[in-house]
């Protein structure tokens, strides 16, 4: 497997916790038992295991992937000894290959800064027959300035996709435009840190002669493949499950309106209206 296809960094371990959490607290409030991600995957590490603590809980998954990130995503999938409950669509051109309300429940991450935003909600819209969820980018996080001017000094190009959807109202809008209710808006990854670039290359170019003194190369230990993931095993990875709770205190503790500037993605949780009834029955 592709060696940039590891989860590496403390940021990207904590990403996965808080994900993780939220969707397990997802499935303990709603049910749902097949469930369908993508198209594609907007992570930067392991692709295609999102949706692992749902096959863990016996949910019956499909992932929509291109040929390298599902050969990944398999080898990940047998590693955790869910094999059984997924299947990969290797088709991720819109509209997808798949009957009109197959899946409980329809989500992604971080693909709708990427994709045509109304094709992509309204795809979504056709493939579920209860829930659609989209989780996003915060634009309104602390790191997000610094990272505009981190492009416009170097003038590298944006890799981050169409800012004008990292916004919860934006989503919330598109979604409704195409019948959806929303249930939930919730910030995730709330984390003590800005959601910037490595901060090394970010002094480097900013501060002139500041790259003589930083070091060329950052490792903080956090480096998982798929046969060694930390995330479900909280007896061998004991002493990372306690710093994770640690560092998720923002999370936990903040009410959500403080999170906002701290948060470096939100989740908006919709369900497909039931035919006849109105949205208040």
């Amino acid at each position: 497997m592709s060696a940039r296809w590891l989860d590496r960094g403390l940021g990207t371990t904590f990403e996965r916790f808080s994900l993780y959490a939220w969707l397990e607290g997802m499935a303990d409030r709603y049910a749902f038992r097949t469930v369908l991600e993508g198209p594609g995957d907007g992570v930067a590490g392991i692709p295609g295991i999102h949706s692992l603590p749902l096959a863990r809980r016996g949910c019956a998954v499909t992932l929509v992937l291109e040929d390298g990130p599902a050969e990944a995503a398999r080898r990940t999938w047998a590693a955790q000894g869910v094999a059984d409950r997924l299947t990969v669509v290797q088709d991720t051109v819109l509209p997808l290959p798949l009957p009109d309300g197959c899946f409980d429940l329809v989500w992604n991450f971080n693909r709708l800064p990427f994709l045509d935003p109304r094709a992509l909600v309204a795809e979504m819209a056709r493939l579920s027959r209860r829930y659609v969820a989209l989780v996003v980018p915060n634009r309104r996080n602390i790191g997000f300035p610094a990272r505009r001017l981190y492009h416009r000094r170097t003038g590298t190009p944006w890799p981050y996709g169409d800012t004008a959807v990292m916004d919860p109202a934006a989503v919330r809008a598109l979604l409704e435009e195409v019948g959806l209710r929303v249930l939930e808006v919730r910030w995730l990854d709330v984390a003590p840190w800005p959601d910037i670039l490595d901060p090394v290359a970010w002094l480097a170019a900013m501060v002139p002669g500041a790259g003589r003194f930083l070091p060329a190369e950052r490792n903080d230990g956090y480096r998982w493949g798929p046969e060694g993931l930390p995330y479900f095993d909280s007896v061998a990875y004991a002493e990372l499950h306690r710093r994770m709770r640690r560092l998720a205190w923002l999370e936990r503790h903040l009410p959500p309106r403080f999170q906002t500037p701290f948060a470096h993605h939100f989740a908006v949780w919709a369900e497909v209206p039931t035919p006849g009834l109105t949205p208040d029955a």
